[in-house]
């Protein structure tokens, strides 16, 4: 995962951080994009 991916998946990250999840961040993607 690059940081790009991180930023276009920036508002999914929001929300899951806003749950609670602080740094722990959660992204389904495979891997080999």
């Amino acid at each position: 995962m690059t940081y790009e991916l991180v930023k276009k998946y920036r508002g999914h990250i929001d929300l899951e951080s806003r749950e609670g999840a602080g740094t722990k961040v959660s992204i389904s993607l495979p891997e080999g994009t």
